[in-house]
């Protein structure tokens, strides 16, 4: 299976909103996890939505939320239409790389919290939920507080 070509990362997220919920987020680093797979092409009759089209738009109003960096979500949109969904993903291969560099360069009191959000039109498999489990694990193992790392999963279509 292809892996995602890469995730798309938004590092040192500065909230401009002042609510106490969204303030949190300037203190995080924020990887969203975009399945690419080619069945992100399909266009539902009823609604018409493109997943891969839903998402991009999607993701770039949400970051254009929580950065104060002018045109980032426009440049999310030219991330995702710079490429189209082709073949298979291994998202739970992705998801596990991401989070043993985390943890290999997690220090106490100096690393960033991390957010990652996985976003896909298919359900998620349990190669993945596996992968969440061996994470909060090692979560564990390295004393990363609970608070430090969060894993969202985002399913879209209709």
């Amino acid at each position: 299976m292809a892996l995602p070509r890469s995730p798309i990362t938004l590092k040192n997220q500065r909230c401009s909103l002042q609510t106490e919920e969204y303030n949190t987020l300037k203190d995080n680093d924020i990887v969203y996890i975009v399945d690419d797979n080619s069945s992100m092409r399909w266009v539902d009759r009823k609604s018409g939505i493109v997943p891969w089209t839903q998402t991009r738009d999607s993701s770039a109003s949400l970051t254009s939320i929580c950065a104060e960096w002018g045109d980032q979500g426009q440049a999310i949109r030219a991330i995702f239409d710079g490429r189209s969904p082709v073949g298979t993903a291994n998202m739970a291969s992705t998801l596990l790389r991401l989070v043993q560099r985390y943890f290999g360069d997690f220090i106490y009191g100096q690393t960033k919290a991390l957010n990652i959000v996985v976003i896909s039109d298919r359900a998620f498999s349990e190669e993945l939920a596996n992968t969440v489990a061996w994470t909060v694990q090692q979560q564990e193992v390295f004393k990363v507080p609970e608070e430090h790392l969060g894993i969202q999963f985002v399913q879209v279509g209709a």
